[in-house]
């Protein structure tokens, strides 16, 4: 299975991003966003395993590589396990950094996903958070 082309450079892309897949090298440059609501302000680092999601179509694969990172906000609603409010945020984050207007059956479809993709985080992750700049 051959991987999506990085949206900079065209070279095979490894890294998701609120711009689009990434190569590793396109990808260092890219300003760092909370993984749940891109914010730009990530302060969190998770550590996690690599992931892909099953069932992914044709080329496309989805999934994560390696520690997910959080704004304060996201980091609160992870750690008193508010799922849906996590869901929420994510959501409303995605929508405002597209700039697009969402129908209803789009937002639920995007819910989903987003509740999905955070039960994959969960099995996922393999320790506390950690604050930027410590250990």
């Amino acid at each position: 299975m051959s991987q999506p082309p990085c949206v900079v450079c065209g070279e095979p892309a490894f890294e998701a991003s609120t711009m689009g897949t990434l190569c590793r090298g396109c990808a260092k440059h890219v300003e760092p966003r909370c993984d749940f609501c891109s914010d730009l302000d990530p302060c969190w680092r998770y550590p996690a395993k690599s992931f892909l999601l099953p069932d992914c179509v044709g080329d496309l694969r989805i999934g994560s590589r390696d520690d997910w990172l959080a704004c304060d906000a996201c980091r609160d609603l992870i750690e008193v396990e508010d799922r849906k409010g996590l869901a929420r945020r994510t959501l409303d984050g995605g929508i405002k950094l597209d700039g697009e207007k969402v129908d209803s059956e789009s937002r639920l479809l995007r819910l989903v996903a987003a509740i999905m993709l955070h039960d994959l985080f969960r099995a996922n992750r393999i320790g506390a958070a950690i604050r930027k700049g410590s250990a």
